[in-house]
C-alpha cells in the first residue's frame, strides 16, 4: 500500500467475521493505528520533541520542522511520499520563530531525501532517533544521513514489466526512425535506403 494512500489496514481477513450480507465486520478492540503510520502523527511527535514548525516558498513540502542544538540547525521537510532531512553547522545559531520561513543556506553540512516507498522499517519511528540524537548533540549522526526507500514505488513485478514496455517502445522508435518520410521531407518513389559499413 502507498504511504499517501486514504485507506488504511483494520485487521487481517481471518480475524474479522462476516455478517449476513456478505460484509467484513472488524473486532471490537482492533487499533486503527499502531505506532507512527502518518505524517500527521509524525509532525505531532516533533512539535512534542521541541521542534518548531516552519513555513517554506517550496510546494513540494507539506510541511517543514526546525530544530537548534548547541552547535547546529537541523530541518526535516515532510513531502508526500518522502521526508528530507538538511543540517547547518553554525557558531552564530538563533532561536528559530515558529511559522518563519525556512532560509536556504549555503553552509549545509549534510543534507538527504529519504522516500517512504521500499523502506525496510518505519522511516517516522527512524526520524524521531534522529531527532532524539540531533538533540542530545551527538556528534556521529552520519548514520542518518543515508539514504533509505526509492523514489520508484513500483514492486519488482512492476518494475520488469516497465523494462520490457520500455525496450519495447525504443526498438519501435528505432525502426520508425529508420526510415520515415514525415521526418526527413519528401523522397521519391524509387529511392533506395542503405547505410554506410566502416
Amino acid at each position: 500500500m502507498n504511504w499517501d494512500c486514504k485507506a488504511r489496514i483494520e485487521c487481517l481477513l481471518e480475524e474479522a467475521s462476516q455478517n449476513a450480507v456478505g460484509q467484513y465486520i472488524v473486532p471490537d478492540g482492533a487499533p486503527t493505528t499502531y505506532g507512527l503510520s502518518s505524517p500527521e502523527a509524525f509532525s505531532k511527535e516533533l512539535r512534542a520533541h521541541g521542534w518548531v514548525p516552519m513555513k517554506t516558498k517550496r510546494r513540494q513540502y507539506r510541511a517543514v520542522f526546525g530544530k537548534a542544538n548547541q552547535s547546529r540547525v537541523a530541518y526535516i521537510f515532510i513531502r508526500k511520499n518522502g521526508i528530507d532531512i538538511e543540517m547547518i553547522r553554525s557558531n552564530d545559531i538563533e532561536e528559530l520563530k515558529p511559522y518563519s520561513f525556512h532560509q536556504r543556506s549555503s553552509d549545509i553540512e549534510k543534507a538527504v531525501a529519504h522516500y517512504l516507498a521500499h523502506t525496510t522499517f518505519n522511516l517516522f519511528e527512524g526520524l524521531l532517533r534522529f531527532s532524539e540524537s540531533f538533540i542530545n548533540n551527538e556528534s556521529d549522526l552520519d548514520r542518518y544521513f543515508e539514504a533509505q526507500g526509492s523514489k520508484d514505488k513500483r514492486n519488482e513485478m512492476l518494475r520488469r514489466q516497465g523494462q520490457v514496455r520500455d525496450a519495447e517502445r525504443r526498438r519501435l522508435k528505432a525502426e520508425r526512425d529508420y526510415y520515415d518520410p514525415d521526418d526527413h521531407g519528401d523522397y521519391p518513389e524509387d529511392m533506395y535506403l542503405g547505410y554506410h559499413i566502416d
